[in-house]
């Protein structure tokens, strides 16, 4: 008995099947104009590290459509599985905040293991306006990152307090409830800004600016 043959066209629909295109609204949050070409480029690649650590190939194409002040961004994405964890990420609303390392006598909020207890205090994410990476070029091999944190004005005042009487103690910025940095408090008045310094390398610390940039000021709609 003969086998029925399987025509090219039923091979390419098996093949495609699977395929999700999905487009995201895109709304800018708090951020001047002229930072949301810098925004949207960010955005693109956050997106696709995040479609890598679930897969390799699985950005098929992207594309940025900007008509009459819309934003939207529309991605083909080859696992239909990987196309809703995406969505579940970037949908997903943005928390930031800044915790103080515990005395004994209080109670903690979170207990990290390898670094210690924290407690909430008043400054989130609200309070930051943005986040600079910079290579920090040393006398070795690999230079290492460095990450300059830009606050309000309510916010520096609040990181002002935070860092009154509490020098010797770790400050700890949690994203998204997960503990990304830890800061010694080596002295009880700050700069314009905070800097983080010793960041293994210049990527990471790219990554790290993309990520709570991209957080802070872009909110994703999906159609």
């Amino acid at each position: 008995m003969k086998k029925p043959l399987v025509s090219l066209f039923a091979i390419s629909l098996l093949l495609t099947g699977c395929m999700q295109t999905v487009t995201y609204d895109v709304e800018f949050h708090a951020i001047s104009k002229d930072r949301e070409g810098q925004l949207l480029l960010a955005s693109l690649r956050v997106i696709e590290r995040r479609l890598e650590s679930l897969g390799s190939d699985q950005l098929l194409s992207q594309d940025i459509s900007t008509q009459s002040d819309n934003v939207s961004i529309t991605l083909s994405i080859r696992d239909k599985a990987a196309a809703v964890l995406l969505t579940e990420e970037l949908t997903k609303p943005f928390t930031l905040d800044v915790m103080i390392e515990t005395n004994e006598d209080e109670e903690p909020d979170v207990d990290i293991d390898g670094h210690g207890t924290f407690r909430k205090t008043d400054i989130t994410a609200e309070h930051l306006l943005w986040i600079e990476a910079q290579e920090d070029v040393g006398t070795g091999q690999q230079s290492k990152g460095r990450i300059f944190l830009f606050f309000t004005e309510e916010g520096r005042e609040r990181m002002i307090a935070l860092f009154k009487g509490n020098k010797g103690k770790s400050i700890g910025l949690f994203v998204k409830g997960r503990l990304v940095s830890k800061l010694r408090i080596d002295t009880e008045t700050i700069s314009d800004n905070i800097v983080i310094e010793n960041i293994p390398s210049y990527e990471i610390a790219k990554i790290f600016a993309d990520d709570v940039n991209v957080g802070l000021h872009m909110i994703f709609t999906q159609q």
